[in-house]
């Protein structure tokens, strides 16, 4: 008799599913990978629920609507290994905005009945459950995501090499924007995403979340550049404001 294939899910909370298309989008070797695995859930391929265990959830998202929860709970209590998938799922993403705006935290600025509208505060997952590993980025490196399930499978958590974006662009090539007089966050964000926005000419905004230890002269050179409000402006827009405002803000 075969061995039986590890059971994952691909679980979608609030968010956009980009990453999920992310994963899609490797075609090929998507398929071959299909081949090692027994994909109970993931509604990109078929909209059927299981209420099952698994082996892997990956979770991509972050809980805002009561039944977000419940599902969020749920894969816990009913898997071996939660992964967060993307951004929003590791840091709370673009959702997280809303906590950083008084305004938009006070729902009567929106709604005329505001009492009917559940408004928690977004968080990431590993603010609520445990989380074994973070698949990183908006949207993920769909290739690094491939990698990742490989190892996982093996009964291995991957590790990430601790180096910056800015290690991404020197053996591209790309010229710094912060010799340009950029804001760009590179210096203290993780990489692995290739340098896809500094080689498009845009400033890194730190989807990957942050080094688990920021160079503390960054500040300085940040504060040349630009203002404390640009800074935290930045920060807020992925997340990643809390875990950085020691040493930037």
């Amino acid at each position: 008799m075969a061995d039986k294939k590890p059971k994952i899910a691909i679980v979608s909370l609030t968010d956009c599913e980009g990453c999920m298309f992310a994963i899609l989008d490797q075609g090929v070797k998507f398929l071959e990978l299909t081949k090692r695995l027994d994909i109970a859930e993931f509604h990109l391929i078929e909209d059927i629920e299981d209420t099952g265990s698994y082996d892997i959830a990956f979770i991509e998202g972050p809980p805002i609507t009561k039944e977000n929860f419940v599902c969020l709970k749920s894969l816990r209590a009913r898997s071996k290994y939660v992964v967060a998938l993307g951004n929003c799922a590791a840091e709370g993403g673009v959702n997280r905005m809303k906590d950083y705006d008084k305004k938009t935290c006070d729902l009567k600025h929106i709604y005329k009945d505001p009492k009917r509208i559940f408004n928690p505060k977004v968080q990431a997952l590993d603010e609520l459950i445990k989380v074994d590993f973070v698949v990183p980025g908006c949207p993920i490196n769909g290739e690094e995501f491939i990698k990742f399930v490989y190892e996982l499978l093996q009964g291995n958590i991957p590790k990430i090499p601790q180096r910056p974006v800015c290690y991404e662009c020197q053996i591209r090539k790309i010229p710094c924007l912060l010799q340009k007089g950029e804001p760009c966050l590179g210096p203290i964000i993780l990489g692995g995403c290739e340098a896809v926005c500094p080689n498009a000419g845009m400033i890194c905004q730190g989807c990957r979340g942050p080094l688990k230890e920021i160079d503390p002269d960054f500040k300085k050179l940040l504060r040349k550049i630009t203002t404390p409000k640009r800074i935290e402006e930045l920060t807020e827009i992925y997340g990643i404001k809390d875990k950085v405002k020691d040493k930037l803000l």
